[in-house]
């Protein structure tokens, strides 16, 4: 048995837990600067009858305490009602989680798959070109062939899977009860004969009985001598074979030279007539449902292809796992052309951004697609706590700063507040 790990899945599920750790150490830090506030205000209370210069500090500490408890509770009530108290206008994201679903889905269809944004993205900037140049840069276990071999490593996965040899097994099988084999042949023949295939055909078998004649020649003239009789002396009947073979060889070149040889003709009338009586002739017909039920219902046959299937998805997997591998080498030598071609034909470059940019801008506008309802639907299947818990994991960090930002910040506006209020006693004093 083997096991499969998703280790971008395992990377991003790291990053989560990073994160989490990283704005929990920042929360606490926040916390901890609203308590040390607290306490030195307290103090600075106490010791400024005494120490009348600590009312500075005791109106920093005050401030930043408030702006610490405020920042606190904007914070929280994004996420949850603070101190668990059903405040009105708290708990933001969980009360309006459609709402923000499907203002998100709109800002994409708006911002992002717009026409004017695609095409100022696909076609003005050239995204085929910057996609090859992208590709380039990597080398050749991040690049272009990396890619193209990854995806024709994780396609060959099919081969591999039950359910998709089942498919490849029964799909033939059901076409082939669909079809009356004998004039469906016959269709064919036809078709190749109209369209002058059978020229070619004829070549070949030209080409197939030349070949036979030269390597078999001995073989047939003793096949010959054999059924003679016996009366019959060697020297006269080896000259008469040889003889014969030559006129039959000459004959064959004459065909093979004249493409309207009569021979060539008859071929292709023979052709024909066959053609006729298969989809014509009734014990024709019935012998090839004989045929066509045997390949149905043998298992030996549904047997090969599966096997068939089993061993060539070994031998490519493990192909494209070798990079020295014939097919790694090919797949290679077809990144590399297909980029060196978009690099250097600017017809191609824009023939594949307006593809690009047709493709993506018709899903934008097909109904059925379309991209705010789809971020919607993700929303609705998760729960509240879920939707608030990936939000908040992507953005707490930032907002305990807020925290830690506030409390700073209200502590110099407690001492600006102070000094205006020393200055404007100051004025009143000596205007007096």
């Amino acid at each position: 048995m083997s096991i499969s790990v998703d280790y971008d899945n395992v990377h991003h599920v790291n990053k989560t837990e990073d994160s989490k750790q990283y704005s929990g150490k920042t929360g606490i830090v926040a916390t901890a600067l609203l308590v040390v506030v607290l306490i030195i205000y307290f103090c600075s209370s106490l010791l400024t009858p005494q120490y009348p210069w600590l009312v500075w500090i005791k109106s920093f500490c005050e401030a930043a305490s408030v702006g610490a408890i405020a920042d606190w509770f904007a914070v929280t009530a994004l996420f949850r009602h603070p101190l668990g108290i059903p405040i009105p206008h708290t708990a933001i994201i969980a009360r309006q989680r459609d709402r923000l679903a499907r203002g998100l889905g709109e800002f994409i269809d708006r911002n992002f798959l717009s026409k004017d944004v695609l095409k100022r993205k696909i076609i003005d900037e050239n995204a085929a070109l910057r996609v090859i140049n992208w590709t380039s840069r990597h080398s050749s276990t991040t690049g272009l062939p990396a890619i193209i071999r990854k995806l024709t490593g994780r396609s060959l996965g099919l081969l591999g899977d039950r359910s998709f040899l089942t498919l490849i097994n029964q799909n033939p099988t059901q076409l082939l009860k669909n079809i009356t084999l004998s004039p469906f042949a016959g269709n064919i023949l036809r078709f190749l004969v109209e369209a002058d295939t059978n020229q070619e055909i004829c070549a070949g078998l030209i080409i197939q009985l030349k070949t036979l004649l030269a390597s078999n020649s001995s073989t047939i003239e003793n096949f010959i001598a054999r059924k003679l009789p016996w009366y019959i002396p060697e020297f006269i009947h080896r000259p008469a074979f040889h003889d014969f073979l030559a006129k039959v060889r000459s004959e064959i070149d004459a065909i093979e030279l004249d493409m309207n040889h009569p021979a060539r003709q008859k071929f292709s009338e023979y052709l024909l007539t066959l053609a006729r009586e298969l989809e014509t002739d009734k014990s024709l017909q019935e012998r090839g449902e004989n045929i066509k039920r045997m390949i149905v219902t043998s298992p030996v046959i549904a047997k090969y292809i599966s096997l068939l299937v089993h061993n060539l998805h070994d031998d490519l997997k493990a192909q494209i796992a070798d990079e020295s591998s014939g097919l790694s080498k090919a797949l290679t030598g077809l990144a590399a052309s297909f980029s060196t071609n978009i690099r250097e034909d600017l017809e191609l470059q824009q023939t594949l951004n307006f593809w690009l940019f047709d493709v993506v801008s018709c899903l934008g506008e097909d109904s059925s697609l379309n991209f705010s309802y789809l971020v919607q639907e993700v929303f609705s299947s998760w729960d509240t706590k879920t939707v608030v818990s990936r939000i908040e994991e992507q953005v707490s960090n930032d907002l305990q700063f807020i925290r830690i930002n506030g409390t700073l910040i209200g502590g110099l506006v407690g001492i600006a507040l102070h000094a205006c209020q020393v200055l404007v006693s100051s004025n009143l004093i000596v205007s007096h």
